[in-house]
């Protein structure tokens, strides 16, 4: 199962779940998440790091999603020119991933 599926699976039931099951739970999944690391494939850390955004925002209670949050400028603020540069890194970033 995807690590992504298995947090989102986990998280729909965790409502039905005590606390110190759920602790368990994550502290397990953190250790086998990091056994992907020791492979050393680049894709195993775009696939930790993802997992692990997920996981922080769904099961730790934070302020803001991330550290960028709050920093960021609107879509309509933004030049064309540099929403065409944005699209081609986004795009690059894509297909280096598959």
């Amino acid at each position: 199962m995807n690590c992504l599926d298995e947090i989102l699976d986990y998280y729909k039931k965790k409502e039905t779940r005590e606390s110190q099951a759920i602790n368990t739970w994550i502290n397990h999944f953190l250790i086998n998440l990091m056994g992907d690391l020791e492979e050393q494939n680049p894709r195993n850390y775009l696939k930790v790091r993802n997992c692990l955004i997920l996981l922080i925002n769904l099961f730790f209670e934070t302020e803001y999603p991330d550290h960028y949050h709050l920093i960021g400028v609107p879509v309509q603020e933004i030049p064309k020119n540099e929403k065409i540069k944005f699209i081609e890194i986004l795009k690059s970033e894509i297909i280096n991933c598959n």
